[in-house]
């Protein structure tokens, strides 16, 4: 697969990501799920390390632009990135 086609299914594999993460459940009052795991899955089947690399990026500086920076949204980057990396590697 060209280094393009694989910028471009990270990117949108980052998107999807966002847009899941508007669509979270609420377990319980304290626990939120949310599925932005399956873009990066999506992005490491399809395309491997670079796209999951980029989708990866992608919804964690999103998380960290749109709730603020704070203890949270860093700790939501990296487990993001370390989902990333660990999918990409499989």
């Amino acid at each position: 697969i060209k280094i393009s086609a694989k910028l471009f299914c990270g990117f949108f594999s980052g998107v999807l990501g966002i847009v899941l993460m508007f669509f979270s459940v609420h377990a319980t009052p304290n626990v939120i799920v949310d599925f932005r795991n399956i873009a990066i899955v999506f992005a490491a089947v399809h395309g491997g390390i670079i796209p999951v690399l980029v989708a990866g990026s992608l919804i964690g500086l999103f998380r960290i632009v749109y709730y603020g920076l704070s203890e949270v949204s860093i700790a939501a980057f990296i487990i993001a990135m370390v989902d990333s990396i660990g999918c990409g590697l499989i």
